[in-house]
């Protein structure tokens, strides 16, 4: 292309109307989101983050999205669409609501659903198409896929373990705990892999996106980047483990191998470029001929540009008007009971396990006895949430310190004494001292439900938030595991069937 033609390209756009007009709806939401962009910015900014390298994709977006910009803007319409209005209505709905229970993961997908929504709005379908791509790219950046992260895991510590067994090391895995004669390795959560699979995945999308694959290529393609990126911790995982064996425990790499994954990744990343890449011929990009291209075009539409915006600033519009009045309850008050049927309390606080979570409004804790057995209790009630105030947070950890490692959890259904039901989320974990290992449940009360998942306590508790009950419990007990499990779901069960209904009795008042 001459000089002439880019500066003829450049005018065009520039005094394209309907461009601007995109551009501009566009910008508002930046401005009525902020909140969302600005805690987006710190989770990328937080040391050892998984989303660090937005601060490199988000410009590449720009650029894509200004690239498509450029070469669409010549013969770009505003054709207002219903679908698209629609779409932007739910998007800014699902930003509102996700905000009404502070699932900021969510509120921050829904923004980048905002822009797509802004787009299809104004232009329809069939014309946003060339601007879905820079604008989804956005996701990967944002932190709705850290539930991937128990199931990475989960699989990331039952194959290194088997690997282990079947190259001759001597070890054994209790969950995510790999023992081996010199010392134990956990495969804690940011040794899931999630971070290698997003940077794997949006590497993959940008060298497809580049290199003109069609959708079919670009998704075989992604979950080839995905399948070497699980591979990669899998090589992680082994080789430190096996540095540890060798060496006693006393190589550094066993205390810090960041490094060492990410020297892994990048040659698993490699191979994957360089050629598997080669599965699939690069094409050339088709461009679609406008045959109005040079036609003159309505300068803007601005009824079109007002309901857009408006439709776009009606999740935050809302949110400032919308406010939940909670008084202090009784609940507040409330103090554990001195004796629970044969449960003696011993103590108002807990020394041996201590769970790390958000204080609520009301936080109570103690340990019961009766007769050789023991049990521990940690309650936090919230008769209204707030931003890092919160139930349910990714932060929130059955036990604090490193003292205490996770060795499994599963979700299970719990009958009580009466017959009732109380689904629970059963951890053991395993640590120092007289009681190596501890068996903890927890649940969440809300609306009038008891819930063992996270996710389902923010859907209840979204619905008590809509019909004026916002409160929220989380309770959970523990008790040492010293011969069986089954011996200490025992003693669980044998408290909770005397406690739990006086705790919802006195929560609920």
């Amino acid at each position: 292309m001459t000089s002439n033609n880019l500066a003829e390209t450049g005018a065009r756009f520039f005094w394209n109307g309907q461009a601007l007009l995109l551009v501009s709806a566009l910008l508002v939401p930046f401005v009525a989101y902020y909140p969302s962009l600005e805690r987006l910015v710190e989770l990328w900014s937080d040391k050892g983050s998984v989303l660090s390298h937005g601060f490199l994709l988000f410009p590449i977006s720009l650029y894509l999205f200004y690239q498509a910009l450029r070469q669409t803007a010549p013969g770009l319409r505003i054709q207002p669409s219903l679908l698209g209005i629609s779409f932007l209505l739910g998007a800014t709905l699902l930003w509102l609501l996700a905000g009404l229970v502070y699932i900021e993961s969510v509120q921050q997908a829904a923004f980048v659903l905002v822009l797509l929504g802004v787009v299809v709005s104004l232009l329809g379908v069939r014309q946003a198409l060339p601007f879905f791509f820079p604008i989804l790219l956005l996701l990967s950046v944002v932190p709705v896929w850290q539930v991937l992260t128990p199931y990475l895991q989960t699989a990331s510590a039952i194959v290194s373990a088997q690997l282990l067994d079947v190259t001759g090391f001597t070890t054994v895995r209790e969950g995510y705990l790999i023992l081996i004669p010199d010392g134990v390795f956990e495969v804690e959560e940011g040794c899931s892999g999630l971070k290698y699979q997003l940077t794997a995945v949006t590497i993959a999308f940008l060298y497809a996106k580049v290199n003109g694959f069609n959708l079919r290529q670009m998704l075989i393609y992604a979950v080839i980047a995905s399948g070497m990126a699980f591979l990669a911790n899998i090589v992680r995982i082994y080789s430190v483990v096996a540095i540890g064996y060798f060496t006693g425990m006393q190589n550094p790499v066993v205390q810090d191998h960041d490094t060492l994954g990410w020297v892994v990744f990048a040659l698993f990343i490699f191979v994957l470029l360089v050629y598997l890449g080669r599965l699939f011929p690069p094409q050339a990009e088709k461009k679609a001929v406008d045959p109005e291209a040079d036609a003159p075009v309505a300068l803007t539409r601005w009824p079109v540009l007002g309901g857009v915006v408006l439709v776009s600033m009606l999740g935050p519009l809302l949110a400032l008007a919308y406010s939940v009045s909670a008084e202090t309850a009784d609940s507040l008050r409330w103090r554990l009971p001195e004796q629970v049927g044969d449960w003696q309390l011993q103590a108002r606080r807990l020394t041996q396990w201590q769970p790390k979570w958000q204080q609520g409004d009301l936080v109570l804790q103690g340990r019961y006895l009766s007769h050789q057995d023991s049990v521990d209790l940690f309650i936090t009630h919230f008769e209204k949430q707030a931003q890092d105030k919160e139930a349910v947070h990714v932060d929130n950890k059955i036990f604090s310190g490193e003292r205490w490692a996770r060795v499994s959890r599963q979700q299970r259904q719990v009958v009580l004494a009466d017959g009732s039901h109380l689904p629970v989320e059963a951890s053991l974990i395993k640590g120092g001292g007289q009681a190596s290992q501890r068996l903890v449940w927890r649940w969440y009360g809300t609306a009038g439900h008891r819930v063992a998942s996270g996710s389902r306590a923010k859907l209840w508790n979204l619905y008590g938030t809509l019909t004026g009950s916002p409160a929220i419990s989380v309770v959970l007990v523990s008790t040492p595991v010293t011969s069986e499990q089954q011996d200490a779901e025992a003693v669980l069960m044998a408290f909770l069937s005397q406690f739990v209904t006086d705790v919802e009795t006195a929560l609920s008042r």
